[in-house]
């Protein structure tokens, strides 16, 4: 059985694949090839698809941008119902030097993916996401990030902070993370983003994220994950790119997402929880292969965790290959070292992270494991 074929038994449906070459998407550009920037630094990736309310500040952001190099925004406009396109080409008839608009008669999400679509015709070094009901409200924030990004060649990807807009309340709120300022190693990083309790102080403003392209088209190759159907695709490039590179935290608040009702993360929370853990599961694997032994104790414990004490947030985890493959055939055992995860559940929380009872508790899982468990025959 394949790894794909043992994530589609977690998610409890097939995963659709995006074959061929995204540049074959459908597409048409509207653009001032005369005018149009030669050698954009940056490229501003923005997929769009009725955002009429909101797109005109999201262009707004981009263009506002103050910076000592060229940079291009990419709108990719999926078939609108809206008025969205109209607004996309009266910009880009503004901004002629700066904006090209790519566009198709129907939507294309079926044929091969917007985001696909406009990450294959971003000409930048590096590339800014923007989607188009967020915004930025930083005029500085491009010229920090590539800043950044040249003096720490080791970083593939570079995020700040962000705050949040709820937008049937009409309010702002902060959105506070765990991750400190600076460069973060990309185990650091991945560890953090592979937990099960990512969710809300673990995330990454999508609309504060700046990336090698670069680096970005070799993990988009590498990786076949970025070639199937899910419920969201941000996350995959986070932590794809901690696979290869380290990341950069820039504390600064640059950007500002929007949360309403027709959002995919509004309209389907259960179905992008489900696929975020499809995401991470693959990169476990991905990652530490078939050796348990290599997997952090921090990892290993969060997998635990989540097998037994899943909620109604995550009830596909009991259907994990790793809780099938790993725990479960433990039988009896799981009872013996239960009393042991309670405990340290408890000091877990109370924030006794490295203490003596969790070494324990986590050397005789890892025994455990490695004893009675025969796993990933692919």
């Amino acid at each position: 059985m394949t790894l794909k074929e043992k994530l589609e038994i977690l998610r409890g449906e097939p995963i659709e694949v995006f074959d061929g070459d995204p540049m074959d998407i459908p597409c048409i550009e509207t653009s001032d090839a005369e005018m149009l920037c030669k050698h954009p630094v940056v490229s501003v990736h923005m997929i769009t698809y009725n955002h009429e309310p909101y797109i005109r500040q999201a262009i707004e952001g981009v263009m506002m941008q103050k910076t000592d190099f060229e940079f291009e925004l990419v709108i990719g406009e999926d078939c609108s119902q809206d008025k969205t396109r109209d607004i996309c080409f009266e910009y880009q008839k503004k901004y002629p030097d700066k904006i090209r608009v790519l566009w198709w008669h129907e939507n294309v999400s079926k044929l091969g993916g917007n985001s696909r679509r406009v990450r294959a015709h971003c000409r930048g070094e590096f590339i800014a996401f923007c989607e188009g009901d967020d915004y930025w409200i930083d005029p500085l924030k491009l010229q920090k990030q590539v800043d950044v990004m040249r003096k720490f060649p080791n970083v593939g990807m570079s995020f700040c902070g962000a705050e949040r807009y709820l937008q049937v309340e009409g309010k702002f709120e902060d959105w506070p993370v765990d991750f400190h300022p600076g460069v973060l190693s990309n185990l650091h990083f991945y560890s953090m983003m592979v937990d099960i309790d990512w969710w809300p102080r673990r995330t990454v403003a999508t609309a504060s994220v700046v990336v090698r392209r670069e680096l970005l088209c070799r993990i988009c190759e590498k990786y076949d994950i970025f070639k199937w159907k899910l419920h969201l695709g941000d996350v995959t490039i986070w932590i794809g790119m901690s696979m290869e590179s380290d990341v950069h935290f820039l504390s600064d608040v640059v950007s500002v997402y929007r949360i309403n009702p027709s959002s995919v993360c509004g309209r389907c929370v259960s179905l992008v929880n489900r696929d975020v853990y499809i995401v991470k599961e693959y990169y476990i694997f991905k990652r530490y292969g078939v050796d348990l032994r290599k997997i952090p104790r921090e990892i290993l414990y969060s997998q635990l965790w989540q097998i037994i004490y899943a909620d109604k947030r995550y009830p596909f985890t009991k259907r994990s290959f790793i809780a099938r493959e790993i725990f479960l055939p433990l039988g009896l055992l799981n009872l013996l070292f239960s009393p042991f995860v309670i405990v340290a559940s408890i000091l877990y929380v109370i924030g006794v992270a490295n203490s003596f009872f969790r070494r324990i508790e986590f050397s005789f899982l890892r025994r455990a494991i490695c004893r009675n468990s025969i796993i990933f025959k692919l």
